[in-house]
Parts: structure tokens; sequence; C-alpha cells
């Protein structure tokens, strides 16, 4: 796997989703052989990355020559596809939690692959496969979104940031809501980690975080009923409505403040 052109239909890869599918005893080495891929892939990317930065070159895209041939990408036979059709017959089959976490350790690789390569991978796909896990196993949406926040956020590349939140927004909406250790644990370092994207200079970013953190979901289901979260999501309403350098996300982040005084506990 760790030599597929991941952009195009593969045999070998059609092969892998029959042996997933019928041969359960292999699915744990095929998870295994995903995450190499998928790590060695990052490895590449960043390499390049580090490489172009040293010399001082341009790169304008790794994976084509051009953006205006991205349309020719194989949305239905990437490594993207074939994570979702794993995961949809792992979760039937219930199978073990190590299959699981390198499911989701693939999926965080391939994140942080479209953060520096945006053409290698397509983020409809990403935030398509990040909901069909939530949906089929959702136990482990919140070890999903823990991964997103400490391993997969793209600090880096500050633009990508809005699909991080989307992607983020996409898992809590489908994650179980009921009280538990693990969303007790996650959830002060999503809204810690909001709080920085609203203040973020990046205009797009900043907008995206307050329009995430002040909807109606997020303030009913999480933010009403804890104290702690509420006194981060309200400050970083009013820091970024008088600090912020933007006219725009000062004024959006007034009306969400006022929005949130609403819900206090």
């Amino acid at each position: 796997m760790r030599f597929e052109d991941f952009r195009t239909s593969s045999a070998r890869l059609h092969i892998l989703r029959a042996i997933h599918k019928h041969v359960p005893s292999r699915r744990l080495h095929i998870a295994q052989a995903l995450v190499d891929a998928t790590s060695l892939r990052l490895q590449y990317v960043q390499s390049v990355h580090a490489y172009a930065y040293a010399t001082g070159k341009e790169l304008k895209g790794l994976s084509m020559t051009s953006t205006t041939t991205s349309s020719s990408f194989d949305h239905g036979h990437s490594w993207t596809e074939f994570l979702r059709y794993a995961i949809e017959h792992v979760a039937m089959a219930g199978e073990s939690a190590s299959i699981l976490t390198n499911y989701a350790r693939s999926w965080v690789h391939l994140c942080k692959c479209h953060y520096l390569d945006t053409l290698g991978t397509d983020s409809d796909d990403l935030l398509g496969v990040a909901g069909q896990f939530v949906a089929y196993v959702p136990h482990m949406a919140w070890d999903l979104i823990r991964r997103l926040l400490v391993h997969g956020w793209p600090v880096r590349v500050p633009s990508q940031q809005i699909f991080a939140i989307r992607a983020l927004a996409r898992l809590m909406m489908a994650a179980p809501r009921l009280s538990g250790t693990a969303r007790d644990a996650t959830l002060p370092l999503v809204f810690r980690r909001l709080a920085q994207c609203m203040a973020a200079p990046h205009v797009a970013v900043a907008k995206e975080a307050l329009a995430f953190a002040g909807c109606q979901f997020v303030l009913v289901h999480f933010v009403q009923g804890s104290t702690d979260l509420y006194a981060v999501v309200s400050s970083a309403f009013y820091k970024a409505s008088t600090l912020h350098w933007h006219d725009s996300i000062r004024s959006l982040a007034a009306t969400q403040f006022d929005d949130v005084l609403d819900f206090a506990p």
C-alpha cells in the first residue's frame, strides 16, 4: 500500500477491499498497513515542504502539476474512500479497538497531508469519513475529536484551520452527547482551541470559529450546562469583540457575546 498512487483507481485497492470484506482475520493487518502507508505519505509531504523552505522554493502543488487538473482526481478509489469502506465493514462486524484506533490514526494522517497538499485529498471526502466514523462507531467519537485537536490541528498552516473547525463541527454534531469521561475530558480542549481560533489574525478562521462556537447547537448542548465552558466561550467572545483587528470580526463577536449571555448556567 505504501507504493500506491492514492489519487487513482487501483486493482490492488479493489483486492484489498475484497479481502477486508471476506477475510476478517486479515483486517488488523490491513488497518496497520493503512496507518503505515498514510504515515509515509505524510513524511514525504513534510520532507518536500522542509526542502522547499530550506532552498527558498515555492510549492504550487505536490499531487498535480496544475490546480486546473484537480478535476481528474478519482474520488471513488482513493485511500480516503478505502478508509470509508473499511470503517463501515469493521463497525458492522464489531471488531477490536486496535483496528478502530488504527483507522482513527489513518484519518488524522490524511488530514495532516491535506493541510500541506490540498490537491492530494478532497476535503469533502475527509469530512464524510469523519461523519461516517462517528455514525458507525459512536464510542470512538470523542477519541477522534481529541486526536484531531492534539495531533491533527494545522497550527503551522493557519488557513487550513477552517477545514479543521468544520471537521470538528461534523464530529461534535454526530458524537454522543451523554456525559462521560472521554467527553468531559475533551470538551475543555475543544473550546480552548476555538477560543484561540477566534483571536486568529486570519479573518476567515476567526469567522468560522465564531460561527461554530456561537451556534445554537453548541450553546444548548455544551455551554449551557457547564460553568467552566461558559466562562471560556463568553471570555473569548468578549476579547474578540474588543481586541480583534478586523471590524467585521469585532462586530460578529459582539453579537455572539450578547447571545451567549442568555445561556449562562
